[in-house]
Formats: structure tokens, C-alpha cells, sequence
């Protein structure tokens, strides 16, 4: 194994309890690249945008190879959020668009949006998934 990328799933009760560091030590021990994760609800804009360029800059500091962001093909086409896309890889020019934005002022990140940018099949909920229906929480 050359690379192992993390994906950004988060734990049914929405504790932020992925800690990386475990694999960036052991990638280190052996050679390995280690790739942070980004989900793909980063692109639902205003709030998911600063949550999601908040955890690639966390993930980029606590020393990840690279970032790759979840569903980025989505993306690929037209999109007026294309701009954002070169900041989540590179720490020196996220770090000083997030403090020279007003993305905080206008988008603060609650509880209610502090999900942004992880995995869209993890869930914030303690009521956990289910296997009936095909919607919000259905598998």
C-alpha cells in the first residue's frame, strides 16, 4: 500500500471523534501518504463552505499529504463554486482567505451546520440509520 485516504465519516451522534493522527503516525512509520478527507455536503454553500474549508485546513495543519474532497466531479462541470475548489489544498492560501473573508460574519457554524464537509452518509442524529424507506436516514 502507497496511500490510504480517509474518509470523512463522522459517528451517528455527530462527537467529531475522527482523529487522524493514529494514521498520519503510522504512514509516517512506513512510508505511507496519507490523504484527508473532505464530504461532499462541503458544497452546499454559505456555512457548509466555511465548515468544509475549516476541516481541510485542520486536517492540511495536522500534517495529511494532501486532501481529497468526495464527489468532486459533481463539481467538474460549470459551477459557480468552482473558486473554492484550489484553496482546500493549499494551507498558506486557506488560512489567509479565512481571515481576510467575511464568510464567519455571514455564515456562522452552529451545531446545526458543523456537519458540513463530512461524509453525506454520516449522520449528526443519535437515532441513528434505517433500512426502511429511501430517504434522509434510509441505508
Amino acid at each position: 500500500m502507497d496511500c490510504l485516504q480517509l474518509d470523512p465519516l463522522e459517528t451517528c451522534a455527530g462527537e467529531g471523534v475522527h482523529d487522524v493522527r493514529p494514521y498520519l503516525q503510522l504512514g509516517r512509520r512506513y512510508q505511507v501518504r496519507v490523504i484527508g478527507g473532505v464530504g461532499a455536503t462541503w458544497s452546499q454553500g454559505g456555512a457548509a463552505h466555511l465548515a468544509g474549508l475549516r476541516r481541510a485546513l485542520g486536517l492540511l495543519e495536522a500534517g495529511v499529504d494532501g486532501i481529497e474532497i468526495y464527489e468532486t466531479e459533481c463539481l467538474a462541470r460549470t459551477s459557480h463554486y468552482r473558486w473554492i475548489l484550489p484553496l482546500f489544498g493549499n494551507a498558506p492560501r486557506l488560512k489567509a482567505f479565512l481571515a481576510e473573508s467575511n464568510l464567519d460574519a455571514c455564515f456562522p457554524v452552529t451545531a446545526a451546520t458543523a456537519f458540513f464537509g463530512y461524509d453525506n452518509h454520516s449522520r449528526w442524529d443519535p437515532r441513528g440509520w434505517t433500512v426502511h424507506g429511501s430517504g434522509g436516514a434510509a441505508l
